[in-house]
């Protein structure tokens, strides 16, 4: 049975490890995030193995560091399958906080589930000076693909892909998108109807306008996300005749209440 249990949106992994290493345990700490599992194995406190995914040693300690929420569990006197970390616990901190500055600038994709996807902006006609593993992974970015997914597909560690990103990212060639979930994702019932009312007040191009509205947003269609709505729904009121302005406001302010939203 596990002897401390909790939430990583609660406790920083950072106290977790001090905790542990603080009393001296041995076994085995399991962490969740959505679909990935984590595990870091102590010995008399100190950690001597970390492993996600396919991911070992510091790397996977550092990925799991990333994580700013799911539930972790220690289970005591389990003992490592391999030792892959030989150093102190002040080191070992000190390391991921370094490379945790080192990468601070594009924190939006230190998020596994983020999307790299291309910018709209025309790179400079600078000659592009990029490694075999950052033309590896331009050629992965397709606007669905996630992080880890690109990590997993080339067999590469998701660190790499982050450093990739970054340089990119420097390079004006891909931005980040943060991956939604499907409970956060408009539904398609919801945004028919809003075509549907705003079709009563503009007529037929009513379609063109929402498509141009979401764009200017930032955002698809298909994956809208429900705490954009209201800003969609203003500038949706902007094209309605201003006699009429008010009241398709209050009829969406309904249908969206009527929605939860």
């Amino acid at each position: 049975m596990p002897v401390i249990t909790g939430n990583l949106a609660d406790i920083k992994l950072i106290d977790i490890l001090e905790l542990i290493h603080h009393s001296r345990l041995t076994g085995r700490l399991e962490l969740r995030h959505g679909e990935d599992k984590g595990e870091i194995y102590f010995e008399k406190g100190n950690v001597i193995h970390a492993t996600t995914g396919t991911v070992e040693g510091k790397d996977a300690l550092f990925l799991v560091y990333l994580w700013n929420e799911g539930d972790f569990e220690f289970y005591p006197n389990e003992e490592a399958p391999k030792r892959t970390i030989d150093e102190d616990i002040e080191s070992i901190i000190l390391d991921l906080s370094v490379k945790l500055d080192e990468l601070q600038d594009i924190k939006d994709a230190l998020d596994p589930f983020a999307i790299p996807v291309f910018t709209e902006s025309t790179p400079s006609n600078e000659e592009l000076k990029l490694s075999a593993v950052e033309w590896k992974i331009l050629a992965q970015i397709n606007g669905k693909s996630r992080i880890k997914d690109i990590a997993a597909n080339l067999g590469i560690s998701e660190i790499e892909v982050f450093k990739a990103v970054k340089n990119l990212i420097s390079h004006g060639l891909v931005r980040i998108k943060k991956a939604i979930s499907p409970d956060e994702v408009l539904d398609k019932s919801v945004m028919d109807e809003i075509i549907k009312k705003f079709t009563e007040y503009i007529g037929p191009i009513s379609g063109i306008i929402v498509s141009e509205k979401i764009m200017q947003l930032g955002e698809k269609e298909s994956e809208f996300p429900r705490n954009k709505v209201r800003q969609l729904i203003d500038l949706l009121a902007n094209e309605v005749p201003e006699d009429s302005r008010d009241k398709f406001k209050k009829e969406m302010d309904a249908l969206l209440s009527k929605h939860g939203i």
